[in-house]
């Protein structure tokens, strides 16, 4: 027995994938959606409101803020670019949504995945590469108080 899919379902699958092809044009409108949709705005508001519980600006919004959270998590571009690629024109404001919804800056989200790349190149570096980092902080280490005692001397 074939999966079908109701209309609801049709007809929410149909606005995602209109946001989704227009993600980085920062003026796709809501009246455009309704355009790609085949309903007037308010039609479209009414069941947007109805089906999911958002109107169509702040689900243009969300679909934006969860693509940007993929760009950032996988590291693939700066936070202005990020932005940009998702249809916000003002970085600044882009930071400022993003926080609001993610309780958590697109810089610092940015930062924590770099950390786990770079967590990641550092644990899997073989032991001779540890033992060679662990030397040379020794011999920095006992050059820099070497200095310090002929300095004050």
């Amino acid at each position: 027995m074939e999966s079908h899919q109701s209309m609801d379902e049709q007809f929410i699958e149909k606005v995602e994938q209109a946001i989704a092809q227009n993600l980085d044009n920062e003026t796709f409108t809501v009246e455009q959606l309704a355009r790609n949709v085949g309903l007037s705005r308010s039609m479209l508001h009414r069941k947007l409101v109805r089906l999911t519980g958002t109107n169509a600006s702040e689900m243009i919004s969300h679909k934006r803020l969860a693509r940007a959270r993929e760009l950032l998590q996988n590291n693939e571009a700066t936070v202005a670019e990020t932005a940009y690629r998702v249809g916000f024109k003002n970085p600044s404001y882009f930071n400022k949504a993003f926080k609001r919804r993610y309780n958590i800056s697109p810089g610092e989200l940015r930062r924590r995945a770099q950390n786990r790349e770079n967590s990641i190149v550092t644990t899997s570096a073989p032991n001779f590469v540890k033992k060679h980092r662990k030397r040379m902080r020794y011999a920095y280490g006992s050059s820099l108080t070497l200095a310090l005692l002929i300095y004050s001397i």
